[in-house]
Formats: C-alpha cells, structure tokens, sequence
C-alpha cells in the first residue's frame, strides 16, 4: 500500500515541478530515477522514501511525458505505474526505455 500512495505522490509533485522550476516540462529526458527532475526537492522524496526492496523506474521524454513503476512487494512479479496522463494501476511488467504512458 505505501508503494501505490508513494506514487500517488509523486503524480502531483510532478505536475507542481511541471508548472514552476520545469517551466512547462518535466526537465530533461532520462531513464534514470537519480537524474534530472527525480533530484528535485518536491519529487526526490517520493522516490527516495519508498520502502526497503522496492525498486522504482523513472522515465521522461521531451514529448513532454513521464511514467514511474515499481515493484509491488505484496505481489510477486508485480508492478504499480504512474504517468503524466493521470493513470495509476497495476502492470505485468516493468516499462521500457523511454516508455512514459503506463500501458
């Protein structure tokens, strides 16, 4: 559960960065989660507060989009994904490299 609302989370720290420091954008691509607009004050916490054995995956494009996926603890083999469109929900599957819609 904390993973789902840690991801929540950041949806909105990512619209509040999109609409100040981004200056309407996500900042600069990457598929890092240690890079870019993650390193930012109101985003970083999201991300780095996740709870032990929970591995996140960042992505952003210059389209602009984003997506973030972790791994679900209470649920093997099971990731939750969050996008810039709004989307929230379970996935079979970790994302690809510059993949920024939750499938």
């Amino acid at each position: 559960a904390k993973t789902k609302a840690q991801l929540s989370g950041v949806r909105s720290a990512m619209e509040l960065y999109y609409g100040s420091t981004g200056g309407n954008t996500y900042g600069n691509p990457t598929d890092a989660c240690n890079a870019n607009v993650f390193l930012d004050s109101i985003v970083a916490p999201y991300i780095n507060n996740l709870p032990s054995g929970v591995i996140p995956g960042c992505r952003v494009t210059n389209a602009p989009g984003y997506a973030i996926y972790a791994n679900l603890l209470s649920v093997s083999g099971k990731y939750w994904c969050v996008d810039y469109k709004g989307t929230s929900r379970q996935e079979d599957a970790a994302l690809g490299a510059g993949v920024v819609v939750c499938p």
